[in-house]
């Protein structure tokens, strides 16, 4: 009868090891999940306030419009570059299968972003705070 026990116990541990192994095995690799499909320059954009002749204008605004192209939940951190060698850091959001995430810079010139991405409730990556993205790549 514990040689039954036995068996049985050794059976879900198998099962279970298997079906973790596979989970592992079928992973993907989330920094291939953010793909840009679309971006605009002098777009109309609420967050950014400059004027001209009294005339609010958008001429140097840059826009990227990212979709998650994975069939999991990721967390999202994005950074543009402003004109004046700043980075514009927006707060880590959750994105959905095919959720689009818009990140902007008012003044650009280049039309440079940054993106960090890890998947969802993973504790273990940690995104740069706002000020060592602005330290570290303030040359770029």
């Amino acid at each position: 009868m514990k040689i039954q026990y036995l068996i049985t116990f050794l059976s879900f541990v198998s099962i279970g090891l298997l079906s973790f192994t596979s989970i592992n095995s079928n992973s993907i690799d989330v920094n291939t999940c953010l793909k840009k499909v679309d971006s605009k320059w002098g777009d109309v954009c609420i967050d950014c306030v400059e004027y001209k002749a009294g005339k609010r204008i958008y001429d140097d605004t840059y826009k990227a419009f990212l979709v998650n192209t994975c069939s999991e939940k990721i967390e999202v951190k994005l950074a543009f570059l402003e004109a004046d060698g700043s980075w514009r850091c927006f707060e880590p959001k959750v994105l959905a299968p095919q959720d689009t995430i818009i990140g902007f810079a008012c003044k650009s010139t280049k039309g440079k972003y940054l993106k960090w991405i890890r998947a969802e409730n993973d504790n273990e990556t940690t995104f740069p705070t706002n000020k060592e993205i602005n330290e570290q790549y303030k040359d770029e």
